[in-house]
C-alpha cells in the first residue's frame, strides 16, 4: 500500500485549517474548540458511526440485489478501507473497494455501478436536507434551497431512459478518444445502476441517505449548541447539508476546502462570532471526514495483511476469495 497520497492530503488539510484559524484568531478558535468535553466528542463521533453503518448496510443491500452475498465482517472492512483514501486525488478510495471486492466475485463494473448509485442517492438525500436552509432567518439563503431542489429534480430526470439515451448521444460527440470513452463508461455505469435508482430501491436509498447524513447534521447542531451559536435544528441541518453539497460539487476529494469555506461563511452570516464559527467547522469536519479517514487507515492495512495470509495459504494457482464468503458472479 502507498501512503503518499494520505500523507500529502493530511498535510494540505492541516495547512488549510491553520490558515482558517489564523484568519479568525488562532487562540480564540482553539479556546472555543476546547469547550467540547469528552462526552460531547463521544456523542458526535457516535453519530458519525451511525452514518457509516447505515451507508454500509445500504451498500451491502445493493450488492445482495445483484446476487452477491459476502461475508459481513470482511465486506465491512472493505467498505471502511475505502475511507482511507477519501481525501486523495482521483478518489482512490473507490478503486480500493473494487480491487478488494474482485476476489470475492464482484466485478469491477458492478462495483463502479453501485458506487454511481450510492453517489446519486446521497446527493439527492443531501440536497433534500439542504432545502431546510430556508428555515434560517432572512431571505438571503432561500435561493440556495431552490438550487438544491433543482438538483434533486435534475438527478431524478437523469435516471430515465430518454435522458440516458440523450447523454449517450452527447458522449459520442465528445472531443478526444479518452474523454469520449470516459463519458460513455460513465453513462454505461449509470445504466447498470438503473434498478437501484427506480421505484422502491430509490426510495430505500434516499431514506437511508436522509437518516445517515441527518445523523451527522444532528451532530453539527449539537456542536453549535455547545459553542453557543443560536441556530435551530432545521437551520443547522440546512447549513451542514449545503456545505457538504458544495464540497461535492467542487470535485475536490472529500470536498476539502469548499465544504469548510461554505460552512464557516453560512455560520458567519447567521451572526456567529468568527472563532466559534471556525471552531464549529473544524470540529465537525474532524468528527466526520477525518474520523472516517482514520478508520480507513486502520482497516486498509488489516485488509492487506489478511489478503497476503490468504494468498500464502491458498493452493498454487488458486485465487483466494478473501473471507471465504459466497458470491454470485
Amino acid at each position: 500500500m502507498r501512503w503518499n497520497g494520505v500523507i500529502v492530503s493530511v498535510a494540505v488539510a492541516a495547512g488549510f485549517y491553520l490558515t482558517l484559524f489564523a484568519g479568525s484568531g488562532f487562540g480564540e478558535t482553539v479556546a472555543a474548540a476546547g469547550r467540547l468535553g469528552p462526552g460531547w466528542w463521544l456523542m458526535i463521533l457516535g453519530l458519525s458511526l451511525v452514518n457509516y453503518v447505515l451507508r454500509y448496510l445500504r451498500w451491502d443491500a445493493y450488492l445482495r440485489l445483484a446476487g452477491h452475498r459476502l461475508p459481513a465482517l470482511r465486506h465491512l472492512i472493505v467498505y471502511v478501507a475505502g475511507f482511507a483514501l477519501t481525501t486523495t486525488p482521483a478518489k482512490a478510495g473507490e478503486a480500493v473497494r473494487a480491487i478488494y471486492l474482485k476476489p470475492l466475485g464482484v466485478g469491477i463494473r458492478r462495483t463502479v455501478a453501485t458506487l454511481y448509485a450510492e453517489r446519486v442517492v446521497d446527493v439527492i438525500s443531501i440536497a433534500l436536507l439542504a432545502m431546510l436552509l430556508y428555515r434560517l432567518p432572512g431571505g438571503g439563503y432561500r435561493w440556495l434551497a431552490a438550487v438544491a431542489g433543482g438538483g434533486v429534480l435534475a438527478l431524478l430526470l437523469l435516471r430515465h431512459r430518454f435522458f440516458l439515451r440523450a447523454a449517450a448521444g452527447l458522449a459520442f460527440r465528445f472531443p478526444g478518444r479518452r474523454l469520449r470513452r470516459f463519458a460513455l463508461h460513465a453513462v454505461g455505469c449509470l445504466r447498470q445502476a438503473g434498478p437501484l435508482l427506480r421505484g422502491r430501491w430509490l426510495t430505500f436509498g434516499v431514506l437511508i441517505g436522509l437518516a445517515s447524513w441527518g445523523a451527522e447534521a444532528l451532530a453539527f447542531h449539537l456542536v453549535l449548541q455547545e459553542l453557543g451559536i443560536p441556530v435551530g435544528l432545521a437551520g443547522a441541518v440546512g447549513i451542514y447539508a449545503t456545505a457538504i453539497l458544495a464540497g461535492a460539487l467542487s470535485f475536490v476529494p472529500g470536498g476539502l476546502g469548499g465544504t469548510e469555506a461554505v460552512m464557516a461563511a453560512l455560520l458567519l452570516f447567521t451572526g456567529a462570532a468568527p472563532p466559534e464559527a471556525m471552531a464549529a467547522t473544524a470540529i465537525i469536519r474532524v468528527a466526520t471526514l477525518w474520523f472516517a479517514v482514520a478508520l480507513g487507515v486502520v482497516a486498509l492495512p488489516a485488509l492487506e495483511l489478511a489478503g497476503r495470509r490468504a494468498t500464502k495459504s491458498a493452493p498454487d494457482g488458486a485465487v483466494p476469495a478473501l473471507g471465504g464468503g459466497r458470491s454470485k458472479p
